[in-house]
């Protein structure tokens, strides 16, 4: 049994926007717990992830977007906003409790002159991808031994610009990643001409026209 009391976690404030129009602090409760985040090892990693999280009057949590494999709960503590998703605007108040399954794509604003307090529980994917709809922006990287090496790749590849998505493949098979505007698919294969396939008929199940970014298998083949 292990046990922590807010007071004794740190508050950290996330990377902010350079406009200041995404900003947030944040108290990683589970990391003080002894979660190891983007850990090597699955006895490191907690099976959900616990946050408490601020943000300032006038100010979003994050840009609109959407997890491929891992689920979100916001419990609102204080103050009050709106919750954006595909179907419009929701009102957010006090006791408030929110869920996102995966493919959701989801924003948080804080349109009020007050702190927005709510706490966050989100499992634990092995592997995941996070895109950004209305950027349309995204980061990849594959072929690596561990995802901890992936995301350090991917977040490479953006430069000296923030990656608004990254994208990690980490699997013992053939992989592709296809992408619209409105949806998108990561899937797995035995050679890479399936995987190029089953993405695109994936992600097309939404009506739209697909484009394959990227497609190899874990032994480098197939690019």
């Amino acid at each position: 049994m292990q046990k922590v009391n807010l007071s004794q976690v740190p508050v950290e404030e996330n990377p902010p926007s350079p406009a200041g129009r995404f900003r947030s602090f944040s108290q990683n409760i589970s990391q003080a717990l002894g979660h190891i985040k983007d850990s090597d090892s699955r006895q490191n990693i907690h099976p959900f992830d616990l946050e408490l999280c601020r943000v300032p009057a006038g100010a979003s949590a994050s840009p609109y977007h959407a997890h491929s494999g891992q689920s979100e709960l916001y419990l609102i503590l204080s103050g009050s906003g709106k919750f954006r998703t595909p179907q419009g605007i929701t009102e957010l108040i006090s006791g408030d409790a929110v869920f996102c399954a995966p493919g959701e794509p989801h924003q948080i604003i804080n349109d009020s002159v007050q702190e927005l307090v709510f706490y966050i529980i989100a499992d634990n994917p092995v592997g995941e991808t996070c895109y950004y709809p209305d950027s349309d922006k995204w980061g990849m990287s594959w072929n690596h031994s561990s995802r901890r090496a992936a995301i350090d790749d991917a977040r490479a590849n953006c430069g000296a610009a923030k990656c608004p998505v990254e994208l990690s493949f980490y699997g013992a098979r053939c992989g592709a990643f296809a992408i619209s505007g409105k949806s998108w698919s990561l899937v797995q294969r035995e050679t890479v001409e399936r995987a190029r396939d089953a993405a695109l008929g994936e992600c097309g199940k939404t009506g739209t026209s697909c484009r394959v970014i990227g497609a190899v298998c874990a032994d480098g083949s197939g690019r």
